[in-house]
């Protein structure tokens, strides 16, 4: 028996499955979904589907279904061309980016922008909608206003709730492809230890006999942030976002998300979804953290919590995720949990070449075991002990015979855990005079509410060191905590004073040395409460719904380079971070100029990408002759920079004189500063104004009107004014 090619058996699927839909597809012809529904975007979800067009603008844009054309969009950026369609449904199918309309509307069309006595006109609402059938040609898919050559597609409800139109669209169930697990980021949290260490980790899942794991499990001891980095390849392997994704600890969820439609006021819960400080058009790193407020996550559960309270012993956090076309993938992390132990040196005696301990034990851990090692004031090792059982004791005695010149001058208990060292306790033998570290190389880490202090040039024992905080009139020590690479202290700001001062304290001593003290530039941001912090010309402004928990920030200004190096910075550079902690409403960065004389049109706050270095424009107001303000969704680094750079214009290749009619009339831009004014570009082809486009994501004006094109000699003439007022006008005749 002949088969049927595989490409035709799911189209046929899909046309079995399509009398559950209510829509039709808005292309005639279907080459595949580039982008899917609640892709992260900056700043924004991404609200529909990209559907592709073969790289080709022109192809028939079909009405969904039965309706009315309400509202038509021209914008020279962004959306550009767009047509909103509302159905006898209640719900409005909306078209972005489009070539051009049909007939019937373009008539409409120039009858507005002779009314308005403007091209792209913005938005307009049509007095007398227009009825339009099922399957019926509305218009020609493009590339006007940004991006490559697509139709995206959105579908909004009577309350203008963005809808999954994956539900609602007869799409081919081409997409065989399911969600790929790239791997996990952990952050520690209060005191934790991830395989003996604190801080941010990255760890690549692995696909192991069938199963999607990790190589080996993680060690911790207490709760961590947990964020999965993972895409789904769409039905021609663009990179997309899953539809479904659970997570639970053992056999208890504690995170389902599924994107099934989202208002507008869900946009601020961006940063709650995705990791804003690794996710970008793409790449996607999904929180799966409990936060006050997260709606759109539906179990309301707490990995923290769970962590917590579970026994010592090997767990499994079991992921399942699954995309529109239940595509599913299954991973699983291996986690063990191990116990600090709470051990207590009660006495030390060392008597005749022999070194005699006591000490308490009171924890258990079956499969774990300790080793005791013996240091010399010169922190050589005199003599370990072998492996012993980490068995919980009252008091336990051990007596070490000691040999050489060399005197103990302390010891340490290392614990491991499946041979995994899980943990360190230091105490001291004799007392030494203790030399404090010069230089303990303390380094500040935040995570949500937690400062985290690390020392990695302590040696010896550190018991005998503190740390002192002191936070306004607020002053207390903080004991040491031992990893694998040294010492941290961990705490919790005590009040909302900015700045907090840091003493290492040695035997009781504070050092004199500039390496052991360190002021923390910190910030401490309440929900409910709004606030005003400054740093000299800078200042931070937080609205009482900015955050909906207490989040410990950092606030300074910073050394910073510029790897672009065209524009004059004019101001320091000030750091919010940690750049992965979002907003949620109304925080605003201000900055003043320094130099009241600059032109203030010239000037604009930047923020730096932290991962290529590049200064990018934000868009920016100013609230007086010298104060420039921004509205921010998360941290970063931040600087005012003047323009004064022309933009500059090229049309055809160096050499080239002429184009043929394959060629598109293409005119690239460079703009490196505050950005181009579309208002403000002025083109003329033979004397006449063509119609034409600013592709911002592409950087190029494209002129569509080829008709004013005469054989022989042509002239195209363009003025260009950016945002800062700087003009530039290039004049070139060419040959056609």
């Amino acid at each position: 028996m002949r088969r049927l090619p595989l490409t035709v058996f799911y189209l046929l699927l899909g046309t079995l499955a399509a009398s559950e839909k209510k829509y039709i597809l808005p292309l005639r012809y279907f080459s595949g979904i580039s982008s899917s529904f609640m892709d992260y975007r900056t700043g924004h979800f991404h609200g529909g589907v990209d559907f592709r067009t073969g790289k080709k603008t022109g192809m028939p844009v079909l009405a969904v279904s039965d309706g009315r054309i309400v509202k038509l969009s021209m914008l020279t950026t962004g959306t550009g061309r767009t047509l909103f369609l509302q159905h006898k449904d209640g719900n409005t199918s909306i078209y972005y980016h489009l070539e051009r309309f049909n007939d019937r509307i373009d008539a409409l069309v120039k009858t507005i922008q002779e009314k308005r006595q403007k091209r792209y006109f913005g938005e307009y609402l049509l007095p007398e909608p227009i009825e339009v059938k099922q399957g019926e040609q509305i218009a020609w898919s493009g590339e006007s206003g940004a991006g490559f050559p697509h139709l995206h597609f959105e579908l909004r409800n009577s309350k203008d709730v963005v809808l999954n139109p994956f539900f609602w669209l007869e799409i081919p169930p081409l997409d065989i492809y399911p969600p790929v697990a790239k791997g996990i980021l952990v952050r520690t949290r209060e005191r934790t230890l991830i395989n003996g260490k604190i801080g941010e980790f990255y760890f690549s899942l692995k696909k192991h006999d069938q199963l999607i794991t990790l190589t080996d499990p993680l060690f911790i001891d207490g709760p961590f942030d947990l964020i999965l980095h993972l895409f789904d390849p769409t039905d021609c392997r663009k990179t997309g976002a899953p539809y479904f994704m659970e997570a639970l600890f053992d056999d208890t969820p504690f995170y389902r998300y599924q994107g099934d439609e989202f208002s507008w006021e869900d946009h601020n819960q961006l940063g709650m979804v995705f990791d804003v400080a690794n996710s970008s058009t793409g790449v996607f790193f999904y929180n799966l953290i409990a936060q006050p407020g997260f709606r759109l996550e539906r179990t309301g559960g707490s990995l923290v919590t769970l962590i917590k309270n579970a026994s010592a012993g090997p767990h499994s956090i079991h992921l399942r995720l699954r995309d529109q076309f239940r595509n599913e993938t299954i991973a699983t992390i291996p986690v063990v949990k191990v116990i600090q132990p709470d051990l207590k040196v009660l006495q030390v005696r060392f008597v005749d070449n022999r070194l005699h301990i006591e000490f308490n034990l009171p924890s258990t851990d079956p499969q774990g075991f300790f080793i005791l090692e013996i240091f010399d004031t010169e922190n050589e090792p005199l003599v370990a002990s072998g492996e012993i059982p980490w068995k919980s004791t009252t008091v336990r005695r051990m007596e070490i015979p000691l040999s050489g010149r060399n005197r103990p001058a302390y010891g340490e208990f290392r614990f491991y855990r499946d041979r995994k060292l899980c943990g360190k306790k230091t105490f001291r033998i004799t007392d030494p005079e203790i030399l404090p570290p010069s230089d303990p190389q303390m380094e500040v880490w935040l995570n949500q509410d937690d400062i985290l202090v690390t020392c990695n040039q302590i040696s010896g024992p550190v018991d005998v060191h503190q740390l002192q905080v002191t936070q306004g009139t607020d002053k207390w020590t903080v004991d040491p905590i031992g990893n694998m690479t040294g010492v941290f202290f961990s705490f919790k700001p005590r009040n909302q004073v900015m700045d907090i001062d840091l003493s290492l304290l040695s035997a009781g001593v504070a050092p004199q040395a500039t390496g052991t003290r360190k002021r923390i530039p910190v910030i401490v941001v309440m929900p409910e409460m709004s606030a005003r912090f400054q740093r000299g010309p800078a200042s931070i402004d937080f609205h009482p719904r900015s955050v909906r928990e207490r989040k410990t920030l950092l606030f300074y200004q910073t050394e910073t380079e510029s790897v672009d190096g065209f524009l004059a910075q004019v101001s320091a550079s000030y750091a919010l971070l940690p750049i992965h902690v979002p907003f949620f409403d109304r925080v605003m960065i201000r900055i003043e100029m320094p130099n009241p004389t600059l032109n203030p049109k010239q000037i604009g706050l930047f923020r730096q990408n932290h991962r290529s270095g590049r200064w990018q424009s934000i868009q920016t107001n100013l609230e007086n002759e010298a104060v420039f303000t921004a509205q921010i969704r998360s941290g970063g680094i931040f600087a005012l920079f003047r323009d004064d750079l022309a933009p500059e214009l090229n049309f055809l290749p160096s050499g080239r004189k002429s184009i043929d009619s394959t060629q598109p009339l293409l005119v690239r831009v460079r703009e490196i500063g505050k950005g181009i004014d579309v208002e403000t570009i002025f083109i003329r082809l033979n004397g006449r104004e063509p119609d034409w486009e600013y592709d911002g994501d592409r950087a190029q004006i494209r002129i569509n009107d080829r008709s004013l094109l005469k054989k022989g000699r042509n002239e195209l003439g363009i003025a260009v004014i950016d945002h800062a007022g700087n003009q530039t006008w290039n004049n070139w005749p060419f040959y056609f």
